[in-house]
């Protein structure tokens, strides 16, 4: 069956001054998750050619009431949000995770807490980096999850994918794990940005990845925290 827009999904493509577009879709029915192969919810794409002020500020506002809609989607009163940042501090390419849930402690929430699972010795515990956040999750008990990583692209790099539905599926340990809401038990928004590609099987890091990581890592953090205030409102 054909899914019917309006009723089993909906679509945006959407252009904002100083060269920021957004698509997005959301899958509402069964109908159209089977024909889209995906869950019910909502996903998208942040495309821009700057990483200016002016384009920081609106793309803070943007990913902002992204966020803000992926967790008001799941219909689930908000009470704190665990913010999880997958990646490793100490590589070029993938500190995305780490730089975002460091400059949410600089920034300071009380509806926030952090989660930084590359801080564990994952191969000594023999546990994947997604059974470590849901130990996690057991532990502070968050009404709502975040994580944040980077990822692998191909010819384009620094957009940032923001998804309620399909998670974040990282490395680490034995195997590998997707942190979602069927893994957790609650309600999960999921953030990514690629900032690397595969070139004759090599993973490529370009130069600027450092500035791209540092300027999303900014965006991220402050769009949740906006976020976050509004749901507590």
């Amino acid at each position: 069956m054909k899914p019917v827009a309006g009723k089993d999904f909906s679509f945006e493509d959407i252009d904002y001054p100083r060269g920021i577009r957004k698509t997005r879709t959301t899958i509402m029915t069964p109908v159209g998750e089977k024909y889209f192969s995906a869950g019910a919810g909502i996903s998208g794409v942040l495309r821009f050619q700057d990483f200016d002020a002016g384009t920081k500020k609106m793309l803070k506002d943007i990913l902002g009431e992204e966020i803000f809609n992926i967790m008001q989607w799941y219909n689930v009163p908000f009470e704190k949000m665990l913010a999880v940042g997958i990646g490793n501090r100490n590589s070029s390419g993938d500190r995305l995770g780490p730089a975002t849930t460091r400059r949410l402690l600089r920034i300071g929430n009380e509806k926030i807490e952090t989660f930084e699972p590359s801080t564990y010795n994952l191969r000594d515990r023999k546990i994947s980096t997604a059974d470590l956040v849901k130990e996690q999750v057991e532990a502070v008990n968050p009404s709502h999850v975040f994580a944040v990583d980077s990822a692998v692209g191909d010819k384009e790099l620094f957009n940032i994918q923001f998804d309620s539905s399909f998670g974040i599926s990282p490395g680490g340990g034995r195997t590998s794990g997707r942190i979602d809401k069927k893994l957790l038990s609650v309600p999960v928004a999921s953030v990514s940005v690629p900032t690397a590609y595969i070139q004759n099987g090599q993973k490529m890091v370009p130069a600027n990845a450092g500035e791209a990581i540092n300027f999303c890592s900014s965006v991220i953090s402050e769009s949740l925290v906006n976020a976050v205030v509004a749901l507590g409102k």
